[in-house]
């Protein structure tokens, strides 16, 4: 399901930027709302946040999720007590062409912290926002970045917990060209290896060379 915005914390940092429903979800039922790192089930205050909703819009959304699901199940009951907002007008609302307008500006402040946090000129982010394949886009998709491909190796081998010439004699076929001699005993070879036979989309080597961890 694609993700919606919903709102930036004003207050973000690198662990809480911004957070997303998810289009086509059961409306039925909760709303839990996501970022790149967390899922929320409790709503923050709507001083405490930026959005296109209104006071009264978000705060629906909120008095919804909160209510026990077994209190929602005639959703046209819970909704005609709210007068005209209904859960499918505040979807419909995050899902026109002013609030996609809105999370463009956001994205774009949100490149402007990553350029900031990570020293990345402007063209090295908008490859980082391109080559992420979800669509949560804000400067949470950023786990770490390394300074070269062998500083990469190095930590994914740590978090392994083993040693390259383990690490290489578990990859069998997928060695494909490379002999495992030359592997173990070149940590830049090895990172970029690592890289070529990932199929999560996780890492992404820059110009430069450094290497992007996706979140």
């Amino acid at each position: 399901m694609k993700s919606i915005f919903l709102f930036r914390f004003k207050n973000h940092n690198e662990t809480q930027s911004c957070a997303y429903i998810e289009d086509g979800a059961d409306y039925n039922s909760r709303i839990p709302i996501h970022g790149v790192l967390h899922t929320y089930y409790n709503y923050p205050a709507y001083h405490l946040i930026e959005t296109i909703l209104t006071s009264d819009e978000y705060s629906f959304l909120a008095n919804f999720n909160a209510t026990p699901p077994k209190l929602t199940t005639n959703l046209l009951s819970f909704e005609n007590k709210n007068g005209d907002i209904t859960i499918e007008s505040v979807v419909k609302k995050l899902k026109t062409k002013e609030a996609n307008a809105y999370f463009r500006k956001i994205i774009e402040s949100e490149k402007k912290i990553l350029e900031n946090r990570y020293m990345l000129k402007p063209g090295d982010v908008n490859y980082i926002f391109n080559s992420y394949k979800y669509d949560l886009k804000d400067s949470g998709i950023i786990n770490s970045i390394f300074s070269n491909v062998a500083e990469f190796a190095s930590d994914f081998l740590e978090s392994l917990g083993c040693s390259s010439e383990e690490f290489v004699s578990n990859c069998g076929k997928s060695l494909k060209t490379y002999k495992k001699s030359m592997l173990c005993e070149n940590l830049s070879l090895l990172g970029k290896y690592i890289i070529e036979i990932d199929k999560s989309d996780l890492f992404l080597i820059l110009k430069d060379g450094r290497v992007v961890v996706f979140s």
